[in-house]
């Protein structure tokens, strides 16, 4: 049942990929150089990446499923999967303004305020707006197509404290009368050996 998220995955994949051509592109299209046509490439670009981490969206829910988010501390699953969804929400909005001067420095755009970055922030954007989504695809294709041997064993439940009643982690110690009758020997009167009689 798992391995049918890599449908939606493999298909965040190709749209991520489409991206990056959009992005790479050397030039504009043949009739999109004008004013106009650049802020249309703008939607176009921006297609693939919206449909990509809607996509992702139930690859996440699997991989929770799956056992890929069992390092986190919490032991109840809806938690743990408000935990991943929240955490793939942060990691979209943090990528978002990357994605954006992307775009913008890309040939089909050419935004004269995204050009206006530095050398460093462009080309760290460029990184983290088409290697980012990749990386994390990756972690979740291995989490959800690997073995659970090679994941990891999942995380210890806690004892109920029912049970660590009934089997306390230390050997008890028998009562006070006990250890007194268990320590004490009677002694012999006699000194030597014992006298046989006849």
């Amino acid at each position: 049942m798992k391995y049918m998220f890599n449908v939606p995955l493999a298909v965040a994949a190709l749209l991520h990929a489409w991206f990056i051509s959009l992005v790479l592109m050397p030039s504009p299209w043949s009739g999109w150089g004008d004013g106009p046509s650049r802020g249309a490439m703008v939607l176009v670009m921006l297609q693939p990446v919206l449909l990509s981490w809607l996509l992702l969206t139930p690859v996440v829910i699997g991989a929770v499923f799956a056992g890929g988010f069992a390092w986190l501390r919490v032991h109840r699953q809806w938690l743990r999967l408000t935990l991943a969804l929240l955490g793939s929400l942060l990691i979209a909005i943090l990528t978002l303004p990357c994605i954006a001067i992307a775009i913008g420095i890309s040939a089909a755009v050419a935004d004269s305020d995204s050009l206006a970055f530095g050398p460093l922030a462009k080309a760290s954007s460029l990184l983290v707006a088409t290697l980012a989504p990749l990386i994390l695809m990756g972690w979740l294709a291995w989490v959800i197509n690997a073995p659970p041997a090679k994941r990891g064993p999942p995380p210890r439940r806690p004892r109920s404290p029912r049970s660590m009643r009934s089997s306390p982690p230390w050997p008890r110690a028998p009562p006070w009368p006990s250890r007194c009758l268990a320590s004490w020997r009677p002694r012999s009167s006699q000194v030597g050996p014992p006298i046989s009689r006849r």
